[in-house]
């Protein structure tokens, strides 16, 4: 029976280490959600996306917004504007035509709090022009360094048809984005189905800002398995095409978050039943670590007897440590840390082995004489051997045996040397026999002395009235008679 618990505890160790803490994988990006809005542009409204309909939306969740306006001024200084705070520009474009596009497009990595919208500036654009935004959220994108190369964009004139150019990336697991705009007149039938996206790209993130001037259509797409180099192909409007019409693109390659690198050091303030692991993240992988902790165990390959500390939170680069766990003294030793972030988990390499001190020795102690008053006495008693006592003293009673609810203790604290001690006890019945034992305890153990016995005394005036038994006592004219009786 013994033996087959034996074995299911291996089994379970073995699942721990091995599947809990693989080393290095690696998780791929992964589309969180999109929205879109346009503005009426007779009343100079901001286009704004509500990204509380992206279902899940969380901190590290990279949001891209492709932000474009429609206009027939010939002006370029009516650059596109992100009113939402914290986005970075990544590509601002303008093709000047009688339908001209002003594009850019921006990215933002959401924070501990989340953003519920993303706002275009749209007020100051005239109430000719058609405005569009359009977001895509990703999640597992390197957070240092969320593009693997510089973004390709380009914008040309006579054509509502968008053709991105081509991107070459370098990094495995990246996914490449297409955010497009053109110019045109739809009127009110812009609709958002205005796009049809080349083979590979998925969307539904395709919005169109009509009116009767000029208006403008703005979509997203994604490639979770891109050529290298990616070539995306037209992305074809479906308004009718004119040299009226233009249109802008830019081209995106993202890189994916990969697991954290961490590493070894030893171990320090190693005692008997305990020891200080040490571990270091030396670099994130582009995404925060969230859970970070230590394998340890008795196998140099960390098999069989293993267990794992766990520390959750929010966890950069830098050394961290753990101490909680309760070792065996005199035992060999092994650990390696790990941290897992949005893209899996690390393993660091297994540490150089460390021993735990020498066990603790139990004490030995001999019981001694007592010396008893009538209702006290005193209790004496050695520590002959063995590591320091962190408490000694005595138990004593009126059962031979020193059990039942008539026995007490007395506690004298730690006793670092081998010596005599005693413990005075009071409140004792006269003329009782009573039992003790000397004990001394530490981390290897309690030990105990002999039972010994004494009996009580019994007191002053009981002796005297002793004394007299038999006799009559009388005081006459001031002297003492005693007559036996």
């Amino acid at each position: 029976m013994h033996r087959r618990w034996y074995f299911v505890l291996f089994l379970f160790s073995f699942f721990v280490v091995f599947f809990a803490l693989p080393n290095e994988t690696q998780a791929a990006i992964s589309f969180v959600g999109s929205a879109e809005n346009s503005s009426d542009p007779s009343n100079n409204a901001d286009p704004t996306a509500n990204l509380t309909t992206i279902s899940g939306l969380a901190e590290g969740d990279l949001v891209i917004a492709a932000c474009g306006l429609a206009d027939a001024d010939n002006v370029t200084t009516a650059n596109v504007l992100m009113n939402t705070a914290g986005y970075t520009g990544l590509s601002d474009l303008f093709i000047d035509d009688t339908h001209e596009t002003n594009f850019e497009v921006f990215y933002k990595f959401m924070g501990a709090s989340v953003d519920t919208s993303a706002i275009c500036e749209g007020s100051t654009l005239g109430i000719d022009t058609g405005t569009a935004i359009v977001v895509m959220a990703f999640r597992g994108v390197d957070t240092t360094t969320p593009f693997d190369v510089a973004s390709t964009s380009q914008a040309t004139a006579n054509d509502p048809d968008a053709d991105p150019l081509s991107i070459d990336w370098s990094t495995t697991g990246v996914w490449t984005v297409i955010a497009v705009a053109s110019a045109h007149v739809l009127n009110f039938t812009c609709t958002s189905d205005a796009y049809i996206f080349p083979t590979g790209y998925t969307t539904n993130a395709i919005e169109c800002g009509g009116n009767d001037t000029t208006d403008i259509s703005v979509g997203m797409g994604y490639n979770s398995a891109p050529a290298d180099p990616e070539n995306p192909g037209i992305v074809d409007h479906n308004g009718t095409d004119s040299t009226s019409n233009s249109w802008a693109a830019v081209t995106m390659a993202l890189r994916p978050a990969v697991p954290p690198t961490v590493t070894t050091q030893d171990a320090s303030s190693i005692g008997a039943t305990s020891a200080t692991f040490n571990g270091t993240i030396d670099a994130t992988g582009g995404a925060t670590s969230t859970v970070r902790g230590f394998a340890w165990g008795t196998s140099a390959t960390m098999n069989g007897d293993v267990a794992t500390t766990t520390e959750s939170g929010s966890f950069g680069t830098g050394a961290f440590t753990d101490s909680a766990q309760t070792l065996i003294c005199n035992t060999t030793y092994y650990y390696r840390p790990y941290a897992v972030n949005i893209a899996g988990t690390s393993t660091a390499p297994i540490s150089n082995s460390f021993t735990t001190s020498a066990c603790t020795v139990a004490p030995s102690v001999t019981t001694n004489f007592a010396n008893p008053g009538f209702n006290f006495a005193t209790l004496n008693g050695t520590k002959t051997g063995g590591d320091d006592a962190t408490q000694h003293g005595f138990a004593w009673g009126t059962n031979a045996n020193l059990s039942g609810g008539d026995t007490a203790t007395t506690s004298n604290g730690a006793l670092n040397s081998n010596s005599s001690f005693y413990s005075v006890v009071s409140g004792l019945s006269v003329s009782t026999p009573y039992f003790f034992r000397a004990y001394a305890t530490n981390t290897g153990g309690t030990a105990y002395g002999a039972i010994r016995s004494f009996t009580t005394g019994v007191s002053t005036a009981t002796r005297n009235s002793r004394l007299f038994e038999g006799f009559r006592i009388k005081l006459i004219d001031s002297r003492i008679l005693i007559n036996q009786q």
